[in-house]
């Protein structure tokens, strides 16, 4: 998925420079209109200080896009991680591919990040993981371009074995300590967990101080896995 970023965010920039050329030409047509018709001057100046500040801005934008960096980010090598989790805790269950309904971020100037990039669940003994595999683009936002959401898309495979070699080298601390955005929902604090099996096929939670995420699961074998361990565990509150 690495080329394949690398490759959308080329695209983008090429988008960008495309536009940029187009504006300028038009630009300049519409200046040498208004020269030769007669316009005030304070109008012409007016019109090249916007023409100018457009330009500048978009200069700036395709230089933060070329700027990105989409690359993976590593794992940590077995050797450096602390064994330290909650006593007795053990991993029950890991699912790979999921996004967030709701989702939320942010651009700069064409550049930004997903505030909710979790693309896996990990649920042990005594609670539940929310946490991003770090794929290519993870958590990043390029030209309205949502990259958590295209690797969900596109590029599943490389979330589940990454994912894989997180959960078999990393305790369940330490892949939620990995990246911030990453959270924990311990089995005491559950109030409910909602399961579609079908239509709108996801799990939803909800904590019992009313904190509510819902996550959309793709294949119908991962949703029952959920329902299976969830309720063997925190029986009464999965629907």
């Amino acid at each position: 998925m690495g080329l394949i970023t690398d490759l959308f965010k080329n695209v983008i920039v090429a988008k960008q420079v495309y536009n940029l050329i187009t504006f300028s030409a038009a630009f300049i047509v519409f200046l040498i209109i208004f020269i030769v018709v007669g316009l005030p001057w304070f109008i012409i100046l007016g019109f090249i200080a916007i023409g100018l500040i457009f330009v500048a801005l978009s200069i700036f934008q395709i230089k933060r896009t070329l700027s990105v960096n989409l690359e993976e980010k590593p794992i940590p090598p077995e050797s450096s991680i602390t064994k330290s989790s909650l006593k007795g805790e053990k991993v029950l269950a890991s699912i790979f591919g999921i996004i967030r309904s709701a989702r939320q971020g942010y651009e700069v100037l064409g550049v930004g990040k997903m505030s909710n990039p979790e693309n896996a669940i990990l649920i042990t003994n005594k609670r539940v993981i929310l946490f991003a595999v770090p794929v290519a683009g993870e958590g990043k936002s390029v030209a309205d371009a949502d990259f958590s959401m295209m690797n969900v898309l596109f590029n599943r495979q490389s979330i589940e074995e990454k994912g894989k070699q997180m959960v078999a080298k990393m305790t369940p601390q330490k892949i939620l300590d990995f990246n911030p955005v990453n959270y924990e929902i311990p089995f005491d604090k559950i109030d409910e967990v909602k399961i579609s099996s079908f239509w709108g096929r996801g799990v939803s939670f909800r904590t019992i101080d009313e904190k509510k995420s819902k996550y959309s699961v793709r294949d119908k074998y991962q949703i029952e896995q959920i329902r299976q361990v969830l309720s063997q565990y925190i029986p009464g509150k999965v629907n």
